[in-house]
């Protein structure tokens, strides 16, 4: 009997913890004297009991900081399977050989061993993954895809996986051309392309671990909501027409550009896509807006008193915005599209005297659309955890990741990151100032944008449109899950369907919105749920009792687990 009672003590007292591991090789490339080669690494993951921290131990360590891409891929895989691993810490180790180039291209290795792990599912053998992971479980291009199909062919894999549409013609050393495909098999290399998550998996373990059979529910909410935006715009556009007196409209391109943007609101709105309906709308109304104002002649000293006073109108607007609570994700993605039209707004109001019939018709335009939009901050929900601490954290990780996927893509493309950089450093002056939820955004941006160039690196345009639907597929997988979880992405939805309407008529621009719906659409993953204040109760001698009986059966049954960290393993959200 004392024995027992020392046996129960002791494992109430002391957690007996066994780490789960898994290990996948990796590919890579190093820089040396004749340029770059090829490399081949390991990937080893530990998952143990802790408090949702990531580790990251390379050795030589690469060139880009590992660490951001292993916590993204973290987030990523324990989403993508439901997995609640706040209670877990992972332990990622990489090692090689050299030096090697490239943390993000380890993303999706790094994924799949995450989910394995946390499945207990085993993985093939001899064969290997290359290819960052993007939000909904995309899989990202990589560069040097020759070069990595070369060190698998001496490090005896036979098959590698890289990303869908890397498939592209390369030169080799004779002067020839061949496909990756053809490359690989002549060195016995099975090379397989891959979009998403889900296929790499499946052809990893043999499991389909996402059977994807459901479409978006568009939120009545978010329906009435844009429909009414959208009208707002477009009475508004009639008004401005309406309001115009000029001769010889059709030599008037302006006029023109406004009455097509026009037609296609009215097509937009009654297919129901109300947001492109809505941004037809406003473009239509900035154009029209300078045509009368042109008709105007009004004075530079007129102009100015205009700004000024549209200048006030943005300040008193965005310090009653500031008032608001922000509780839920739609009322946070609202906050953002009005804070970002203010401050558009905003900028508009200092232009030179250059440009003063456009500021002013721009300027004023958006701050219109900024109060439509303001109509969403009207906490529908789930509640979230989204105090300026929890912002604060989820714009630096966001911040990271866009860093992180810029640095990667100036190795191969630093000519086209313009756009991509300039948000980025609007982040980074959003954080200084401590407007945490307009940093998000705008980090949000400058990934999705440094994520394109580096999609459509090597590609042929031919093959944008289907890149453009693996985009939106992706996009419906990411808003479906959201909705699964009460939470309706407002703006990754609009974005969403604006892609859609956007691919057969400027896939670039769709395959950008396409992008930026992806990553605003599970901005959940950064917060927690919103937890309430625990009521204590006042306990009796009979409640005692109850209390120390239930822990005596629990006692008994933690003596027939193997771990607490094997149950953890299997915890779902």
């Amino acid at each position: 009997m004392k024995k027992l009672i020392v046996v129960l003590l002791f494992l109430v007292f002391i957690h007996v913890a066994v780490a789960q591991e898994g290990r996948m090789p990796l590919l890579a490339v190093k820089q040396t004297d004749n340029g770059q080669e090829g490399s081949a690494a390991e990937l080893i993951l530990e998952i143990k009991e802790g408090s949702g921290r990531v580790f990251v131990d390379t050795f030589p360590l690469s060139k880009i900081d590992t660490q951001i891409s292993m916590r993204f891929a973290k987030e990523i895989s324990c989403d993508f399977i439901d997995y609640d691993c706040d209670e877990l810490d992972f332990v990622y180790t990489i090692r090689a050989d050299s030096p090697i180039i490239g943390g993000p291209s380890a993303g999706a290795a790094a994924s799949v061993l995450t989910i394995s792990v946390l499945t207990d599912s085993p993985l093939r053998k001899r064969i290997a993954l290359t290819g960052t992971i993007n939000s909904g479980g995309l899989i990202g291009p990589v560069g040097g895809l020759k070069e990595k199909i070369d060190a698998a062919a001496d490090s005896d894999l036979q098959t590698v996986l890289i990303p869908m549409g890397e498939t592209n013609v390369i030169n080799k050393s004779d002067n020839t051309s061949q496909t990756l495909a053809y490359y690989g098999a002549d060195l016995n290399i099975e090379v397989i392309e891959v979009s998403e998550l889900g296929e790499a998996l499946k052809i990893f373990t043999g499991k389909d671990f996402v059977i994807f059979d459901k479409s978006i529910v568009i939120s009545d909410f978010y329906t009435n909501i844009m429909k009414g935006l959208s009208e707002q715009l477009c009475k508004r556009n009639e008004e401005l027409s309406s309001m115009l007196i000029i001769e010889n409209r059709s030599s008037n391109s302006l006029y023109t550009e406004a009455i097509n943007l026009s037609t296609k609101a009215e097509i937009a709105n009654s297919n129901g896509e109300y947001y492109s309906g809505a941004s037809f709308c406003f473009g239509s109304n900035v154009k029209l807006n300078q045509v009368f104002l042109e008709t105007k002649n009004f004075s530079i000293r007129k102009y100015r008193s205009l700004l000024n006073e549209l200048k006030r109108e943005i300040n008193d607007f965005e310090e009653e915005i500031e008032e608001r609570e922000i509780k839920t994700i739609t009322d946070l993605e609202s906050y953002m599209i009005v804070k970002e039209r203010l401050r558009e707004a905003y900028k508009f109001t200092n232009s030179t005297n250059e440009s003063l019939v456009y500021s002013y018709a721009y300027g004023n335009e958006r701050l219109r659309s900024a109060h439509s939009w303001a109509q969403f901050l009207n906490n529908k929900g789930r509640d979230l955890k989204l105090d300026q601490e929890s912002l604060q954290e989820s714009c630096r990780q966001r911040l990271a990741e866009a860093e992180e996927r810029l640095q990667y893509a100036s190795i191969y493309l630093p000519f086209r990151l313009s756009s991509s950089k300039g948000n980025l450093e609007r982040a980074y002056e959003d954080f200084n100032n401590e407007d945490y939820a307009l940093c998000l955004f705008k980090a949000s941006k400058s990934k999705a944008e440094a994520n394109i160039v580096l999609n459509t690196m090597g590609i042929e345009d031919e093959f944008i449109p289907d890149l453009i639907e693996n985009k939106l597929d992706a996009a419906t997988r990411v808003i479906v899950k959201a909705e699964s979880k009460e939470i309706f992405p407002v703006l990754g939805y609009s974005y969403y369907e604006y892609a859609n309407s956007l691919k057969e008529t400027d896939k670039f621009s769709a395959l950008l919105y396409a992008e930026y719906a992806l990553e605003l659409s599970n901005l959940d993953i950064y917060f927690k749920e919103e937890e309430f204040p625990k009521i204590d109760f006042e306990l009796d001698s009979g409640s005692f009792l109850i209390i120390g009986i239930v822990i005596g059966i629990a006692i008994g049954l933690v003596i027939r687990k193997p771990s607490k960290t094997r149950a953890l393993l299997g915890k779902k959200r």
